[in-house]
């Protein structure tokens, strides 16, 4: 049975180094694959050679192709990928492209069912064909765990968007610019980072809030408590798919029984490792994301006030 599904864009970023599989959900299940867990994914490519390839690439990975839609009409996507002033990547995201027009069939709705997680994030509902399409297969499965991996790219998002996917949610995965816009547009005040995440996480009654601050660490925050990491110093490489490694990090862990603790850890390791490389897809060893994993600890925040 495949447990992860990642649901949306599938595309060619096509980096400066050259042209690398891509799309946060296709990122996420290859790596989640690659850590020892079923993976698959929810997408439609054009019928073309570009979308030929990244079937063939993803076979070869072992992700799960039975929910990869072909479409006669649209061709599969690209996304343009350059480096910002300071090494961050900027994306410019072709449109349409076959990933806009998803539909959930049978089959799709069925491998919902069956997960037992679904990760999805915005950019994928820019089109409203597949915002209905993924709305469609996240209430069919209603026992999965579902996860909201916020996506804020090129104006693809809207406040009526992001509270929808917070309501369909069990947990919450933004980096640092995603959570304060998330807290602007619901209104929510506080401190600092952590008391953002808190209040968000009982606003909208979620299990879990991932945070990635990029080279400072990430953090978690739950009902029962909240922990802190630092960043790996990474050399080399490009920080694209840091993020959706991050996410598959965690649910390889959640998956196989972790604490808190141990999800961070071997997320920020992983999310490391793939930062270090180029394009989202790089081949990791497990083993060397234990080891770094090992390697810086994670700190105890305590629990909110007044928490039960």
């Amino acid at each position: 049975m495949v447990e992860v599904l990642g649901v949306g864009e599938w595309l060619w970023d096509m980096l400066p180094e050259g042209a690398r599989p891509g799309g946060a959900p296709y990122n996420l299940a290859f790596q989640v694959q690659a850590m020892g867990r079923a993976a698959g994914i929810i997408s439609r490519l054009g019928d073309d050679e570009a979308g030929q390839e990244l079937c063939r690439l993803a076979a070869v990975a072992g992700v799960d192709l039975a929910c990869a839609q072909i479409d006669s009409r649209f061709p599969t996507g690209k996304v343009l990928v350059e480096r910002g002033p300071e090494g961050e990547p900027v994306y410019s995201i072709m449109a349409p492209a076959a990933w806009d027009f998803l539909q959930a069939d049978e089959r799709i709705l069925q491998a919902a069912k069956q997960a037992r997680v679904i990760v999805f994030g915005t950019l994928a509902q820019r089109n409203h064909v597949t915002h209905q399409a993924i709305g469609a297969l996240l209430a069919a499965a209603k026992e999965t765990c579902r996860i909201f991996d916020v996506n804020l790219r090129q104006g693809y998002h809207s406040p009526e968007l992001l509270r929808e996917g917070l309501a369909l949610a069990r947990w919450l995965k933004v980096n640092t610019d995603e959570l304060h816009h998330l807290a602007t547009v619901l209104s929510l005040q506080g401190p600092c980072d952590l008391e953002l995440a808190r209040a968000i996480l009982h606003t909208h009654d979620l299990d879990l809030v991932a945070i990635t601050d990029a080279a400072h660490g990430a953090m978690l925050v739950t009902p029962q408590g909240a922990w802190r990491v630092d960043g790996h110093t990474v050399t080399g490489g490009d920080p694209v798919g840091a993020g959706d490694a991050f996410t598959a990090g965690l649910i390889v862990r959640h998956l196989e029984g972790a604490t808190p603790e141990q999800m961070l850890a071997f997320a920020n390791a992983l999310a490391a490792c793939v930062a270090g490389e180029t394009g989202g897809t790089p081949i990791i060893a497990r083993p060397r994301v234990e080891a770094l994993a090992e390697k810086l600890p994670v700190h105890d925040l305590g629990r909110a006030t007044g928490s039960q």
